[in-house]
């Protein structure tokens, strides 16, 4: 078995063809991996089907191992939590990630091409989804990895290094009910989500027609907490947003003020502070009881400091609580 230095442990079955890897099968032991860009000086194009799947690794024909650090967990996929892809990975085999129920988090570049059926499945942990594309360039992994999910999917878009978007596609189920006396299934869905994961055309998303589905959404049966999160990272990265599709998420953000302003403190995110309270106009008492979040907080010196810049600025005179920054 050839050995090669890297950035994430593997062990790997590959298959060189005109100076180009296709990963056959690769197994690691780490909860964060990442799949080399390159392997002996040639580029990895494709992962080939069942070639992440969760699983023992059986050594045959051309295999090599990738060494990075200490490799002394279970080599069989079953941990990963966080998956990088490279910018060079056009294709994606059939059940590619198979029974990898850990995974959380999946990182590609927009430049994929295909992906094959069911290569999502039983991954039943996976949350996010980040993607690396090209500026003002959109590829097909949007729609060809959220439209295979019917449950909540958090989608980061990155630009040139740069966050330019985050959305929420919320939760749906479908359910199969069998009527025993008359052997007939009825099919239903539930949950609000399901247009969002289906709205895609000709693999593509527009962002308006993104925000178009927000009155729909919330007149019906919505969870909040995901409600509130789809309206904020709409408003915090307001990639194509229109000022009426704006209107409606701030008229629900300001409307759950302590909520999200919580989440900001928490997360510590002054520039989205900054923000919120530009498009809230919170009263001088939510402004009192969000310092005294920031306070509970401990640290936070920034995010205290704006908050009584607002509030100096919004009622100066008036009475102000005092509190130590």
């Amino acid at each position: 078995m050839e050995k090669f230095s890297g950035t994430c442990p593997w062990r790997m079955k590959i298959k060189e063809d005109n100076g180009r890897i296709t990963i056959l099968r690769a197994v690691t032991c780490v909860k964060n991996a990442e799949i080399p860009a390159e392997i002996n000086g040639k580029p990895v194009v494709e992962i080939a089907e069942h070639a992440l799947a969760a699983g023992e690794f059986e050594e045959s024909g051309s295999c090599v191992e990738i060494l990075f650090g200490k490799a002394d967990g279970e080599w069989n996929n079953k941990g990963i939590e966080t998956l990088a892809l490279p910018r060079g990975i056009k294709h994606i085999g059939r059940y590619a990630f198979l029974n990898c129920a850990s995974l959380e988090t999946l990182k590609v570049s927009d430049d994929i091409e295909t992906i094959g059926a069911e290569a999502f499945m039983n991954c039943r942990s996976f949350l996010r989804l980040v993607i690396d594309r090209k500026r003002g360039e959109q590829g097909i992994a949007l729609a060809e990895i959220v439209s295979r999910f019917s449950k909540e999917i958090e989608v980061e878009i990155i630009e040139e290094g740069k966050t330019t978007a985050k959305l929420i596609f919320p939760e749906y189920y479908e359910l199969r009910l069998e009527n025993e006396p008359t052997h007939f299934f009825s099919y239903t869905i539930e949950g609000a989500g399901y247009p969002y994961h289906h709205m895609f055309s000709h693999r593509k998303m527009s962002f308006q027609d993104y925000d178009a589905l927000w009155e729909r959404y919330i007149s019906s049966d919505y969870e909040e907490q995901s409600a509130i999160r789809l309206a904020w990272n709409r408003i915090r990265y307001p990639y194509e947003l229109l000022p009426s599709a704006k209107n409606l998420y701030t008229d629900f953000i300001s409307s759950r003020f302590e909520k999200v302003g919580a989440e900001i403190i928490k997360e510590n995110d002054k520039e989205g502070l900054g923000i919120l309270l530009a498009c809230a106009e919170p009263s001088r008492e939510k402004l009192s009881l969000l310092l005294e979040k920031a306070v509970d907080r401990g640290g936070r010196t920034e995010i205290r400091a704006l908050i009584l810049e607002e509030t100096h600025r919004r009622f100066s005179g008036g009475r102000n609580r005092s509190f130590e920054l």
